[in-house]
């Protein structure tokens, strides 16, 4: 049952990975740069694009270079998450029959298949795509005490997603501990090799600034406004630490017909983990085979770690990301992978406990939550976004910056693969010198695409180095408003300019002639660097 649930689920991704409109939301901006590698030319000394680049790990470059021999980087990110998941199930179904054998491993292939938020995070391929399966490998290898394995893992994940390593160093330091003073000495000796692995593959860019402080986070306009990126003021340490330890709880975002599925999920793991804890003994040598003893620790100490990380990020300059990035790494597999397993270890060997807890597991997420097959999960289809402007931009050179509405120079970077002034897919807060100078540049956008002048659209080109304005007339029709929309403040802003003057008389709802390069329907290429060579 478990192999043809899976070729199902399979088969209904084919629509989307066979597409090539058809990308994740976030794989729009985190693979841009790696068009960069092996020559191509591409997004040459780009400020916006190098901003993803921050967010890059040694393995996520390691597979981008080498698969980018073979295809081109959106494609990476639609196959990535085929190959991640593939190690997802095979660690899943190893963990199941450590305890109930090819029954139980089946039940487990079951459970993760059909948790959406697994897959989810695996989808776009970004970093964050290896976090779960490199989490479950770390939770079947301290279950079954393979030492070597487990630090591996920890190595792996310093290099892969340095999020997972957060929550899983201390989780697998206490479950070390219950092993003895070696064994912890070891842990805590890999973790920091680990976490200096990560912080090395992270160094900051200058340009880009680290993560803003209270203050900081106090001048940024989008931040204040509620914007983009909507995270201040920042909670105290003590209310992201309540939150930490209550989200399974009260996390419902996904229901099974209106029944939350996290907070079933958690009760179930944690009364099945009393019940194992009652039933299994102290583990003091390593167990590697099927039969050995199992250290249930891991499934108490994964769910603390994530707690631990999210409230002491919480304190750092890293909070941004928090408390939701580390509470999904830490919950969700202990919750999906832990209901089956413990289960199956409470009911017992002799009733047939693995088989029994199969069918209820099961009978449970199929019936409560329906097939749990998504099709093109957390995909997008931005085939509608091509167009002869799109065509356009391809034949200018490849070092040319455009300027355009946020939302279209997302689409200029995806399918023209041009650089853009900034774009929607990376208008982010996270670093302070970046989320400074993308609130200028699209404030000077603002003023000048809205200005009864040409005066803004000059100073573009001088100050800003832009080349090309892509220009829609519907922006200056009876739609203006409704069209100028975009997160807080910019929105406003653009309410503010059409007040000034009507919006047909605005100086670019009718560009000079002489300076537009391209025009096809309502769109209109104009060429700023003409625009200034005539301004005074």
């Amino acid at each position: 049952m478990a192999i043809v649930y899976v070729a199902a689920f399979v088969l209904y991704q084919t629509p989307g990975l066979m597409d090539r409109s058809v990308l994740e939301w976030d794989a729009r901006a985190f693979p841009l740069h790696a068009w960069r590698f092996h020559g191509t030319g591409l997004f040459p000394d780009d400020f916006v694009v190098d901003a993803a680049k921050r967010y890059d790990t040694p393995v996520w470059v390691a597979v981008y270079w080498l698969g980018t021999l073979f295809t081109d980087p959106f494609e990476i990110s639609k196959l990535l998450p085929f190959a991640l998941l593939a190690v997802l199930l095979w660690q899943a179904y190893a963990l199941g029959r450590t305890r109930g054998g090819a029954v139980l491993g089946a039940a487990c292939v079951v459970a993760v298949i059909h948790c959406t938020p697994l897959w989810n995070r695996l989808v776009g391929g970004n970093p964050r795509a290896f976090g779960f399966p490199l989490i479950v490998a770390l939770l079947r290898y301290a279950f079954i005490g393979a030492e070597r394995r487990a630090l591996v893992v920890l190595v792996l994940e310093g290099l892969a997603y340095p999020s997972a390593l957060l929550c899983s160093a201390p989780a697998y330091a206490l479950v070390a501990l219950r092993r003895g003073r070696a064994p912890f000495m070891r842990a805590v000796v890999v973790s920091v090799v680990a976490a200096g692995c990560a912080a090395a593959s992270l160094w900051g860019d200058p340009r880009m600034g680290s993560p803003p402080t209270y203050a900081q986070a106090a001048t940024l306009q989008q931040m204040q406004a509620g914007g983009a990126q909507p995270y201040y003021p920042l909670p105290s340490f003590l209310h992201a630490l309540a939150v930490a330890a209550t989200a399974p709880f009260n996390v419902a975002s996904e229901s099974w017909h209106g029944v939350p599925r996290f907070p079933l999920l958690a009760l179930g793991v944690l009364l099945a983990c009393a019940l194992f804890a009652l039933r299994t003994p102290r583990v003091s040598t390593p167990a590697t085979t099927p039969e050995a003893p199992t250290d249930p620790t891991i499934f108490f100490a994964l769910p603390m770690g994530g707690v631990v990380a999210a409230g002491a990020a919480q304190l750092l300059a890293y909070r941004f990301y928090l408390p939701d990035r580390m509470l999904q790494l830490a919950w969700v597999p202990v919750a999906v992978l832990g209901m089956p397993l413990l289960l199956a270890h409470a009911l017992g060997r002799r009733a047939r406990g693995p088989l029994l807890a199969s069918l209820l597991v099961s009978a449970f997420l199929l019936g409560a939550g329906g097939d749990g097959l998504p099709i093109a999960e957390n995909l997008t289809d931005f085939g509608g976004q091509r167009s002869p402007t799109m065509a356009y931009f391809v034949t200018l050179p490849k070092d040319v910056l455009i300027a355009a509405h946020p939302e279209r120079s997302s689409m200029i970077q995806i399918f023209a693969r041009r650089r853009t002034l900034f774009s929607s897919s990376l208008n982010m807060t996270f670093l302070y010198e970046y989320a400074r100078e993308l609130e200028r540049r699209i404030e000077a956008y603002y003023r000048a695409y809205y200005a009864r002048d040409l005066s803004g659209a000059v100073a573009l080109h001088r100050e800003h180095h832009v080349d090309y304005l892509l220009v829609d007339a519907r922006d200056f029709g009876p739609d203006a408003r409704r069209r100028a929309r975009y997160y807080a403040p910019w929105g406003a802003l653009a309410d503010h300019l059409l007040d000034e003057a009507p919006a047909d008389a605005l100086a670019l709802a009718h560009p000079p002639a002489d300076c537009v390069s391209f025009a096809r329907g309502p769109f209109v290429v104009v060429d700023l660097r003409k625009l200034a060579a005539r301004a005074p």
